[in-house]
């Protein structure tokens, strides 16, 4: 049995996790509700950032609190996303699929003990420890948001108070590919990484994980992990020959727009 599989139970490692990436991904403004955070960061199209999420809950009371979700989300004219992670119980995807809605976007979360991982072969990568105008542009360009985006972007980042680096690898004044990782309390969370698609297949996310990966275990992390679609199975590929390991799942539930209901 490896460290990571033996650190205490799954569902410590699960709540460590979810607090972890609130911080290291948090949201422009998050309401309190019972146990569940509804979070909010208008400009971005991040649904782990503009959705209901369970950290602490009383998953009796799911019914009530996504009554509440659902008031803030048509305050705001937001659709109400539900991401559902293994803290938030048997009791709520049912309750969710009686009005016909189902999950979508699985997503795998993997994590690594740092030991365990080589030196990087990043020694093309730059690190900066803030970003730049170029990284938020190029990250907002690769994700698929709008030039707008870059400025909610910028925000959201300015919010993380643990050390971070900002990866890129550029060719010819144009980065290629960036990524991030932010480390805190002995554990880092690795996030947008992203490469044009005329530059796949050069081995250039690799590099920006190597060059992450080695930054987290020179910085006092022990675990890395990470959040990847479950079909997207390029990157599932080369992080498992990165030695990261399955921990846990979850979907995203979402209200179509126009058909949002306050449940009774």
């Amino acid at each position: 049995m490896t460290a990571l599989m033996a650190e205490n139970t799954i569902a410590d490692r699960v709540v460590r996790i979810e607090r972890h990436c609130a911080a290291a991904w948090p949201a422009i403004h998050t309401e309190e509700l019972g146990g569940w955070e509804m979070r909010f960061s208008p400009g971005l199209t991040s649904k782990r950032v503009n959705s209901l999420n369970a950290m602490m809950p009383d998953t009796e009371r799911f019914p009530d609190i996504l009554r509440r979700a659902q008031e803030l989300c048509s305050e705001r004219g937001a659709r109400c996303h539900v991401r559902l992670t293994p803290l938030a119980g048997p009791e709520c995807a049912p309750t969710l699929e009686s009005m016909g809605v189902f999950g979508v976007d699985e997503t795998r979360v993997q994590m690594v003990d740092l030991a365990g991982t080589g030196s990087g072969s990043g020694n093309h990568v730059t690190l900066a420890p803030t970003p730049h105008e170029g990284w938020l542009a190029a990250y907002a360009e690769m994700h698929g948001d709008g030039p707008e985006a870059r400025h909610s972007i910028g925000a959201l980042l300015d919010r993380v108070t643990m050390p971070q680096r900002f990866a890129s690898i550029g060719e010819d004044g144009r980065l290629l590919a960036v990524g991030r990782a932010a480390c805190g309390e002995g554990l880092a969370g690795i996030f947008q990484i992203m490469t044009r698609p005329e530059a796949r297949k050069r081995g250039l996310a690799r590099a920006i994980m190597a060059a992450l990966l080695e930054w987290c275990g020179s910085n006092g992390g022990k675990q890395a992990y990470l959040q990847v679609e479950a079909a997207n199975m390029a990157a599932c590929s080369l992080y498992a020959s990165l030695g990261f390991e399955d921990l846990y799942r979850y979907t995203y539930w979402t209200m179509p727009l126009g058909e949002q209901r306050i449940i009774g």
